[in-house]
């Protein structure tokens, strides 16, 4: 036994030797000084006896330095092999698990026996480090694999996160905070949080210099010549004499508010060949966003200039436009309307102004075609002047109206003829409960199909006795094109016919000869067959119209992989278009002769009239590729990031969150050019390059331009020219917000030769200025950050009761004028209107109305930082606290009601005791209360009777000093 222990002994030794007697290689990773001298253990020394006495030693001197690396690793190699072929009988296995153990061993031992022996010999023992260290000095790929493989399973194994951690990251709302969790969880395998915050305001900086965003009236807007420039080197595929551009806006409720998006997107064939979808959020881009609705007043305030004129927009487009590049509008009828006419000048009631594409009579919508008898034989042009446009550039026909609008609004109006049928027929019946219990069977029928094709609103579906809706149901697209589903035309649709149990089968109705040759009708139909044409037919048309957009056909003997758009085919055949017009006709006639012309709409006039000019005008060849819907979706997830990543302007010192909602599109659209630099595509990758290159010479320039300013560059940081210039740079005539307070005197409208005050406001909105014909009461909240001149007399200032419009006015710092300054304004509009001002000193002495609270917005955006304030936050600062002294008042504020007996009581006895000065505040309060207590009901109500008349007292010295008053910051 002691014969096989001294064996062992002898050959761990000579392990220990061999491993002396060759230097480190290269790459070996040195020791600790720590642990090379800790003490060798008591087996080392036993080792040491035994290697003296041994005649198979292997000499331990210092290896010749002459002798290479190489030449001393493959004597190591072949000593390793002996060592194996002696221990292990030349078993791989068993060597690696004796390492293993000898590793293991010596984490057990760390500190004691990890360094050299005596005498600077190494105790021939390896740590797991040791291990590593050798894996880690290889140079070689398949090493740096083996050790990449390994760390990801040992950290999946530690950082494993369970499925109660992912829960709690999906139901949180702020990225930050799941960052901030994942950090915790992934230790040093995150950048830390003052990493982001740096890189996010380089990318900031980079943003105000890339796209320059600028403040509008009630929101942020872009540059739109420098976003269309970043698109570009995004679709690079686009050919440089024929880009498609759509301009689209669209109203959401914002943060309690409306909020208005205007914004761009291609619609060019070759996207779909480049895997790139039209109604996509991901490419629309925002160019404009601000708070307010798709009205006149909101449009005119934030992409016109400030009296209704075509303004930054309408510029960049004209200049923008050539005969390669052209843009088209976009978007639901309330919007184009603004767009494109004043307040009220399309409305679906007016004379000859329901239509926006035609000056057509509205007695002329039922009209059909003397031989044919459809509406198509009439050919419709687009030839409506639209002289108040604030898109001039864009020409009336290339304004696209939206067809999921249309069809929505559509199927609306026909829901609601149905329940006003419904009631009107059961008026023959001469019972009441008779009447009663048929409308409710077939409205309860109604319901049923409705529900049938999923549109659970009609639950709330109740009419009044006039057969109106209680209340009004709005449909989604979803909806509308459920019930346009027509079990006769799709005959994978197993529903129900919607109007089932519902139209009767009894009621007649005489057909034209024309829809007899047309359906093969008998010369009388019932209500049911009628109905269901006219929603069968409107089906027909809109579901051909929204397939206007397949999947291009190649073209025999194209190659496969073309990208080439003429190798293919993306438009709709003319037996398709045929086909769309031949319904849209049919719905037409049967629609006039079930419910009558006069219950046609703007939208049903728009899709029969129209449909065929714009299909065979537009260079697509298609409408659906102009609908809204991709935008609307854009939108709303604006509005889900203005609620979960903004602060919703709730702090001065934060960002503005529509500037946060720009700077986040920005931030999607480098994402995806950085993607473009290192992709296998060449043209691709050169032009996600040359986009950062042109990055970083806009970024040098904005440098050189800091070090050397001229006078004709230094402008504020995010603040617009308060000069409006047209596009050749000269200025432009300034124009007002007029609003008329009084009658026009006779001698100023004898001098602009006016004969009616219409007359007088022609003249004025000929110079590009506005006459407002609402109240300052009744503005917008959005708009009472607008400057409005106020046009009336002296003696209205001076009155004793003067207009509540001049006291408002005056309140608001407007500028009040003389009717005389129209006069020299139409003839030199750039008058100083100074000069005009009236005498304000009697108006100033009156009492002010209750001013509403005016909403926040700010004309520049600004951030939290550490250190000092932005110096347009200080600036705000310091104006906010300048504001609050002037607005001061003067008098105390008045008490609604009186006070109670107990705080006259409180007032009258502290006054004695408050002449102690150690007692407390708390034995005050104590003492008072006691006191209090033990008085008798009748002290208690000669104190409130003291009380009353002193409220009363107080209420009759206001009064008497009310009509002297005078506000501190109007003194």
């Amino acid at each position: 036994m002691q014969s096989a222990l001294d064996e062992i002994v002898f050959r761990l030794q000579s392990v220990r030797n061999l491993a002396k007697e060759l230097p480190a290689l290269p790459t070996e990773v040195a020791i600790s000084k720590k642990v090379r001298n800790t003490a060798t253990s008591k087996l080392d020394q036993e080792n040491q006896t035994q290697s003296n006495e041994s005649v198979h030693i292997i000499n331990s001197k210092p290896a010749n330095s002459a002798r290479t690396t190489s030449r001393k690793a493959k004597k190591q190699q072949e000593m390793i092999a002996k060592i194996s072929l002696d221990i292990y009988n030349g078993d791989k296995e068993q060597f690696k698990k004796g390492l293993m153990h000898s590793a293991r061993k010596s984490d057990k031992i760390a500190g004691k026996h990890l360094g050299n022996g005596d005498g600077g010999q190494w105790s021939g023992l390896i740590t797991c480090a040791d291990l590593l260290d050798i894996l880690d000095g290889i140079p070689s790929k398949s090493c740096d694999s083996v050790l990449q493989e390994y760390a990801m399973k040992k950290s999946s194994e530690i950082l494993h996160m369970g499925a109660r951690s992912l829960i709690a990251f999906v139901d949180s709302f702020n990225g930050n905070g799941i960052v901030n969790q994942l950090r915790k969880q992934l230790p040093n395998f995150l950048d830390t949080s003052k990493q982001v915050r740096g890189e996010l305001d380089n990318l900031r900086k980079e943003f105000d210099i890339i796209l320059k965003p600028v403040p509008t009236s009630m929101g942020y807007r872009v540059d739109p010549q420098r976003l269309i420039k970043c698109l570009r080197h995004l679709y690079f595929f686009l050919p440089q004499d024929n880009q498609l551009w759509k301009l689209w806006g669209d109203a959401r409720e914002m943060g309690g508010k409306k909020s208005f998006c205007f914004a761009l997107s291609c619609i060019n064939n070759e996207l779909m060949l480049n895997n790139v979808q039209y109604h996509s959020p991901k490419d629309i881009w925002p160019m404009c966003i601000f708070y307010g609705g798709d009205n006149r007043w909101s449009l005119e305030s934030n992409i016109g200039r400030d009296a209704g004129q075509a303004g930054w927009l309408n510029d960049w487009v004209a200049l923008e436009q050539s005969d390669g590049v052209k843009f088209f509008l976009s978007g639901d009828s309330m919007f184009l309307d603004a767009v494109h006419g004043k307040h009220g000048e399309f409305a679906p009631n007016s004379k000859s102004s329901y239509n926006l594409y035609s000056c057509d009579d509205i007695a002329t919508k039922h009209v059909t075609g003397p031989v044919t008898g459809f509406r198509s034989e009439l050919v419709k042009s687009i030839d409506r002047p639209t002289p108040n446009s604030l898109l001039p550039a864009i020409p009336l026909e290339r304004t696209v109206f939206c067809l999921d609008h249309a069809t929505t609004r559509i199927a609306e109006k026909l829901i609601q003829l149905r329940l006003k049928s419904i009631v009107s027929s059961a008026q023959s019946m001469t019972k009441h409960q008779e009447r009663k219990d048929q409308i409710t069977l077939r409205l309860s029928q109604l319901k049923k199909n409705m529900i049938e094709r999923s549109v659970f609103k009609a639950d709330r579906l109740a009419v009044n006795p006039d057969g109106s809706q209680v209340e009004r149901i709005t449909l989604n697209k979803t909806d509308a094109h459920s019930l346009l589903l027509d079990p006769a035309t799709h005959p994978d649709c197993k529903l129900s016919p919607l109007l089932e149990g519902v139209a009767l089968h009894q009621l007649m109705f005489a057909v034209d000869k024309c829809v007899q040759d047309e359906l093969g009708w008998p010369q009388e139909v019932s209500e049911y067959q009628l109905e269901t044409a006219i929603w069968s037919h409107l089906s027909a048309a809109i579901f051909i119209l929204r397939s206007s957009d397949p999947s291009p056909k190649r073209k025999p003997g194209k190659p496969d992989d073309s990208l080439d758009v003429e190798d293919y085919i993306f438009r709709l055949t003319d037996e398709q278009v045929e086909c769309c017009v031949k319904n849209l006709d049919i719905f037409h006639k049967l629609f006039v002769l079930r419910y009558g012309g006069n219950q046609l709409t703007p939208y049903m006039i728009k899709l029969v009239d129209y449909t065929s000019v714009l299909l065979r005008r537009l260079p697509v060849n298609s409408i659906m590729r102009f609908s809204t819907e991709g935008g609307e979706h854009l939108h709303y997830m604006d509005n889900c990031y203005y609620y979960q990543h903004t602060q919703r302007g709730g702090s001065y010192k934060t960002e503005d969150p529509l500037y946060s909602i720009l700077f986040h599109r920005y931030r999607s659209l480098q994402n995806r050019l950085l993607e473009y630099v290192d992709d296998e595509d060449e043209a691709k990758s050169q032009s996600g390059k040359a986009f950062f290159e042109w990055v970083e010479r806009e970024k040098r320039n904005y440098q050189t331009s800091i070090q050397k300013p001229t006078e004709e560059n230094v402008t504020l940081p995010g603040c617009a020219s308060t000069v409006a210039t047209s596009i050749s740079g000269t200025p432009l005539p300034p124009a007002y917000n007029f609003i008329l307070v009084g009658r026009v005197p006779a001698t100023v409208m004898k001098a602009m030769n006016c004969k009616t005050k219409d007359d007088f406001i022609n003249a004025l909105e000929c110079h590009k200025s506005r006459v407002v014909d609402i109240s300052p009461a009744q503005l917008p909240k959005e708009y009472e950050q607008l400057e409005m001149v106020i046009l009336t007399q002296q003696t209205l200032c001076d009155s004793n009761r003067p207009p509540e419009t001049l006291s408002i006015a005056c309140q608001r710092n407007w500028p009040i004028l003389d009717f005389t300054f129209c006069c020299t304004y139409v003839a030199n509009p750039h008058v100083p209107k100074n000069d005009f001002m009236l005498d304000l000193e009697v108006l100033n002495q009156r009492p002010f109305p209750k001013q509403r609270k005016l909403s926040k917005q700010g004309k520049a955006f600004f951030f939290k930082e550490r250190g000092p304030l932005h110096p347009v936050t200080s600036f705000k600062k310091h104006l906010r606290k300048s504001n609050a002294k002037l607005v001061k008042r003067r008098l105390k504020v008045k008490l609604k009601s009186q006070g109670s007996g107990y705080t006259r009581f409180v007032a009258q006895e502290s006054k004695a005791m408050l002449q102690n000065s150690e007692i407390s505040w708390k034995d005050l309060q104590n003492e008072l209360s006691s006191r209090w207590r033990k008085l008798s009901p009748e002290d208690k109500k000669d104190y409130q009777d003291i009380a009353k008349s002193i409220f009363i007292r107080n209420r009759l010295d206001s009064a008497r000093k009310e009509c002297k008053f005078t506000p501190a910051y109007m003194s």
